[in-house]
């Protein structure tokens, strides 16, 4: 079923002299079009493409689908631009005129174009001497045999969210190390925090100091570290096959000046995925410097 979104607007553009171009367009978004398929957004949408003279002199325009240099991420330049046509993509207009073109998209049946999305430009030009080069740009996106780069991301960010299913043990540490060295935490002071992997797909995440904005409370004598740096994970990033368990490596080194002190941090284990950092375990780090 072929979806879309169409978005209305006028846009104007006018130069010295009184000469100007404007069209009733804006962008269009088609979705789930198919190899093979023709569409006449004018037939299907009762969306016209409307080139208006706003200027007080007579105007003589060209319409280009152009492939757009920089795409909207997700998408990629049309292969070809014939594959959208305008009709008629030249015509002349007079001061306050308007005119309504039709734009048919025309897909070539080949299924490896499914899945694709691409991005064109719709110019129309004032043509003339001393005119050429005052132009109106439009966007026009469509993706075939399948939903927009949004709806697809969204749909694959809302699948895997379903399979996260990762905790942490313990939850809180207690250490005491010395002042001015590196201290393996694992190593030296055999102490970890686990990462479980309870779900069947593979995992990739994230360990990392990081600030306190969930705000949990200090203990009595405790203070959150002056730098959430002085505590870090190697590897920071790891990866956690199905229904795994491994130990989070954790490694400290506090500055001299701190002897004395006793430090809370906070430690995050987030998947790596960017849509997916807001998905967050927390283990809180207690750390008394000699």
């Amino acid at each position: 079923m072929l979806g879309g979104l169409f978005l209305l607007m006028l846009i104007l553009i006018e130069l010295n002299g009184g000469i100007g171009i404007g069209t009733k367009f804006g962008t269009v978004v088609l979705e789930k079009v198919s190899p093979g398929g023709t569409y006449n957004l004018r037939q299907l949408r009762g969306v016209p493409y409307i080139v208006l003279n706003n200027g007080n002199g007579e105007i003589e325009v060209e319409i280009q689908v152009i492939p757009p240099n920089d795409p909207k991420e997700g998408y990629e330049p049309i292969l070809d631009p014939s594959w959208l046509r305008i009709e008629p993509n030249r015509l002349k207009l007079k001061p306050g005129e308007e005119f309504p073109c039709t734009l048919i998209l025309s897909i070539p049946d080949d299924k490896n174009l499914i899945g694709k999305h691409y991005h064109a430009y719709i110019r129309a030009q004032i043509v003339g001497e001393d005119l050429y080069g005052a132009a109106v740009v439009n966007n026009f996106f469509f993706s075939i045999g399948t939903e927009g780069p949004e709806a697809v991301k969204k749909a694959k960010a809302k699948k895997l969210l379903k399979e996260l299913n990762f905790d942490v043990d313990p939850n809180m540490l207690f250490l005491k190390v010395k002042a001015g060295k590196v201290v393996n935490v694992f190593k030296e002071l055999k102490k970890s925090f686990k990462i479980l992997n309870k779900g069947r797909r593979k995992l990739k995440l994230r360990i990392k100091s990081v600030k306190n904005t969930m705000r949990y409370p200090l203990l009595e004598g405790y203070e959150f570290t002056p730098d959430i740096n002085f505590i870090w994970a190697k590897p920071e990033i790891v990866k956690v096959k199905g229904y795994r368990i491994i130990d989070a490596k954790l490694f400290l080194k506090i500055p001299e000046e701190y002897s004395g002190k006793k430090f809370m941090f906070i430690i995050a284990v987030s998947p790596y995925e960017k849509e997916f950092s807001l998905v967050q375990l927390f283990v809180r780090v207690y750390v008394e410097v000699e």
